[in-house]
Formats: structure tokens, C-alpha cells, sequence
């Protein structure tokens, strides 16, 4: 949107998970009202297995679906850099019934119309 290059380091077959921030602030009201039951405990948080794509499969949808012109480029993979991330919810779901609802397409939709919206704030702020 930005029209500010892409780097990705390595191959761009790393994969990660993506979870929405509606769902993760819906998780954070969902722990403060069940904090009877959660307090003391730790919990992975994160999209899911269901919610990871690799850094390719993020590229391509910015280019097909979302129709952006990236300045994609690639560099040597970074040391230390995991190859795949994905968060296990399963203890958050069996404790208080909770699961990331935005899939990956809805989220990077509803952003980047955010960010087209607000292409001027993003653009002050990250000359600051």
C-alpha cells in the first residue's frame, strides 16, 4: 500500500500463524472475566494451525487477492530463524471455550481496507 519493498529472508517457506487482534483482545476479555479459573495457569496463544500459511503463501495472496504490486525481495535466511511457528490452543479451548473466529482472508482484508482508510496516519507515523 506503502509502496515500500518486501524482504524476506530466506526461502519463504517459513510458516507462521496469524491470529486477528479482534480475537485477541475477545481472548483477553474472555481470560479477565473467567480469571477465577485462569488465574496462576499459562496458556499458548496465537492463530493456529488453521490460521498458518508460509511467508510465499502471504505474498501471493497480497499480490492475487488484494491485488498489491509488492516489491518482493529476497535475502540470506536469517541465523537462528525458526522455520515454522504455530501456536497449539487447545488448552485455551478445553479451559474457556475459546478459538481465533477471523480466518487469515478476512483479517488481512479487513486491514488492509483499514489501512487503504488510514494511509495517511500510517504514512506520519512511520516517519516518526
Amino acid at each position: 500500500i506503502l509502496k515500500k519493498k518486501v524482504t524476506i529472508f530466506g526461502s519463504g517457506k517459513q510458516v507462521r500463524d496469524i491470529l486477528f487482534v479482534d480475537d485477541l483482545v475477545k481472548l483477553y476479555y474472555k481470560l479477565y472475566i473467567n480469571k477465577n479459573k485462569v488465574s496462576g495457569d499459562f496458556f499458548n496463544v496465537g492463530g493456529g494451525i488453521s490460521n498458518s500459511m508460509s511467508l510465499l503463501e502471504l505474498d501471493k495472496i497480497l499480490r492475487n487477492n488484494l491485488k498489491l504490486n509488492t516489491d518482493t525481495v529476497f535475502d540470506l535466511e536469517r541465523l537462528g530463524d525458526q522455520k515454522i511457528f504455530v501456536s497449539d490452543n487447545s488448552k485455551l479451548k478445553k479451559t474457556i471455550k475459546w478459538q481465533p473466529q477471523t480466518s487469515i482472508k478476512q483479517g488481512l482484508s479487513m486491514m488492509f481496507r483499514w489501512l487503504l482508510k488510514n494511509k495517511k496516519k500510517v504514512e506520519n507515523t512511520l516517519k516518526k
